[in-house]
């Protein structure tokens, strides 16, 4: 994902959605996690103006870990207003079969970000 991102065009995308990312839950793994500063940055860039970003994980931990570094990402603006706004799936949310396999500590947390 981290190539793929990196060769893309600056504002090329609508809406980027991490859906169910590897947790790498032991501490000496978190470096191999999906969401770093470098790629959060990267994912402002292509973004457009208004656009979304929609991150899901069943890892409490993960979703701590996530919403952190995409708070303190300069251009990202978090769109939770209130515990729904993480709770309850958006309605165009499509349930994925890591999602049904259930895997992780806590039901889906729900992160909307909408780049400034």
């Amino acid at each position: 994902a981290r190539a793929v991102v990196a060769a893309l065009p600056d504002a090329s995308l609508d809406r980027v959605m991490i859906l169910f990312p590897d947790p790498w839950q032991k501490a000496r793994h978190n470096k191999r996690r999906l969401i770093q500063p470098e790629f959060t940055a990267e994912l402002v860039r292509v973004l457009k103006p208004g656009g979304r970003l929609r991150f899901v994980t069943d890892w409490k931990d993960y979703a701590d870990w996530a919403l952190e570094r995409l708070q303190a990402t300069p251009g990202l603006t978090w769109q939770a207003d209130g515990p729904d706004d993480w709770r309850v799936a958006p309605a165009d949310h499509v349930v994925t079969r890591y999602e049904e396999k259930r895997l992780g500590d806590t039901p889906p947390i729900f992160l909307e970000f909408v780049r400034a």
